[in-house]
């Protein structure tokens, strides 16, 4: 992508058009072979379908998260939420406690699809206490339950953050290493082939984090083939083992993936911490991630799955004005590529995993809107006084 984008958006912004916002959602369906070019100075509302992590089932409680679907304009916002259950959910019983286990996430689920609501679930998997599937067969076999028991649910990704093991992550593999990005491939493979945009079921590969660097999406093979290597960064292994092991999973050798899933936190902090407005794949985990996906590749969309802002302010807490520049900067990832379709903004209310990125300074009422939660329900890509 041209380093020029920003550039673009600011000229947008003096001639008064970002923040126009229409409530009309972007279409997920797959680009056709003549989409492939990126429009990157369009940030039209269609382009700004943004979600929130929902924790706990009281989240839909709180008056201001309903708020977050309107903006002050009157103008209606898709509704559309990101729930991290077990793999395993499925087969624990009913009364099972703990954040993303059966209770909560069933108390999740019933919200979220209850008539009132009518938000999109996109569904994360992670680990249930350090206990990873026996193998991809068991994983699949959890799906398919999973699927059986919650039909609701169409929107997914297979692993979360396979490449980080830290808790947050879940990307444990024995409680010392990563999942690996082969398995993780096997994974996203393994429910992908039960679950098609051609019947309204949507899986996107990767969930891979950038959080302190960019190193899991760095292009490492030698010669920099297409399809990646076996020896290369984790998104180069990830789209090795796409290729290489599709046919076992029913799907065809040419197959790609029509949607990707990213974390790119790294740029979210890039911007608040050094001032960087993601201009480049070498200072941009979001322009990587494109930059790699190209050639056969190139016509897959792509979900932002989770990003938040911290600014390392006083105490270690986000100063009110500079969280609300990084939701705008977060909003303006959205003109780097039209194949950049869906963010989900990560996390609503309360101190979170994430720093200090919660839109509500707290989970039950009375709770304080901050200046970011104004950013992201009037979708402002720009905001006066940033740097």
């Amino acid at each position: 992508m041209a380093a020029s984008s920003f550039v673009r958006i600011a000229s947008l912004a003096a001639l008064s058009l970002v923040t126009e916002i229409v409530g009309c959602a972007a279409s997920d369906e797959p680009l056709d072979e003549d989409e492939s070019a990126a429009v990157e100075e369009d940030l039209s509302a269609g382009k700004m379908n943004v979600g929130w992590t929902v924790g706990f089932a009281s989240t839909f409680e709180n008056p201001a998260f309903d708020d977050m679907w309107t903006s002050t304009k009157g103008e209606a916002h898709s509704r559309i939420c990101h729930a991290y259950p077990a793999w395993d959910v499925a087969s624990q019983d009913p009364g099972t406690k703990g954040n993303g286990q059966r209770e909560s996430w069933q108390a999740i689920y019933d919200r979220a699809t209850a008539a009132n609501e009518h938000c999109e679930l996109l569904v994360t998997f992670k680990m249930h206490d350090n206990q990873i599937p026996r193998s991809v067969d068991a994983y699949e076999k959890a799906f398919l339950a999973f699927r059986k028991a919650w039909p609701k649910v169409r929107r997914f990704t297979a692993w979360n953050e396979a490449n980080n093991n830290h808790g947050a992550g879940n990307g444990l593999d024995d409680g010392k290493t990563i999942l690996g990005p082969e398995r993780a491939a096997e994974h996203y493979l393994a429910i992908r082939k039960h679950c098609a945009p051609k019947d309204n079921c949507i899986v996107a590969a990767g969930d891979i984090l950038a959080w302190t660097n960019m190193a899991a999406l760095k292009e490492e093979c030698p010669g920099k083939p297409e399809d990646g290597c076996a020896d290369g960064s984790f998104l180069d292994q990830y789209k090795n083992a796409i290729v290489t092991k599709a046919e076992r999973f029913g799907l065809p050798k040419s197959f790609r993936p029509e949607y990707w899933a990213l974390h790119p936190w790294f740029d979210s902090f890039n911007y608040t911490q050094h001032k960087a407005h993601c201009q480049s794949a070498d200072d941009c985990a979001t322009r990587a991630m494109l930059r790699s996906l190209d050639g056969s590749w190139k016509n897959s969309r792509v979900w932002i799955t989770e990003i938040g802002v911290n600014h390392e302010g006083p105490k270690g807490f986000t100063d009110e004005k500079a969280q609300a520049c990084g939701a705008a900067f977060v909003l303006r990832l959205f003109a780097i590529s039209d194949r950049i379709t869906k963010v989900y903004y990560s996390h609503f209310c309360g101190a979170g995993a994430n720093g200090d990125s919660a839109l509500v300074d707290a989970c039950k009422m009375p709770a304080r809107e901050r200046q970011a939660f104004t950013v992201l329900r009037n979708r402002e890509a720009n905001v006066p006084g940033c740097f």
